[in-house]
């Protein structure tokens, strides 16, 4: 069974964190998202309207990610990923844990 649905990342950056990106944090953790979800060897479906209240228009890589952010004492990024569908019958969710920055590679 393939799970689709919202992704939504939760991240607990430390204060001496300190990046070389010229792009958000926001932009990181989508682009990760999307690099994910156009991996061949992707099982979940993106299932993210591109504007939800006019067409139904499918964003084929599930972007953007719900992402909630928080500030935490240490040099370490702390990152928790729930693929959870949102379908009306209940769906596999995928959850992950990583420590440091697995999700933002090549930032």
């Amino acid at each position: 069974m393939s799970g689709y649905g919202i992704v939504t990342v939760f991240l607990k950056i430390g204060m001496n964190v300190q990046w070389s990106a010229d792009i958000s944090v926001t932009d990181m953790v989508n682009e990760g998202v999307r690099r994910a979800y156009s991996h061949p060897d992707n099982i979940l479906r993106a299932s993210i309207l591109k504007d939800p209240a006019g067409k139904r228009i499918n964003t084929q890589d599930n972007t953007p990610a719900v992402v909630h952010m928080e500030v935490v004492t240490g040099d370490t990024v702390e990152v928790d990923i729930a693929a959870k569908g949102g379908a009306l019958r209940p769906r596999q969710s995928l959850l992950c844990s990583t420590r440091r920055t697995a999700l933002l590679t090549g930032y």
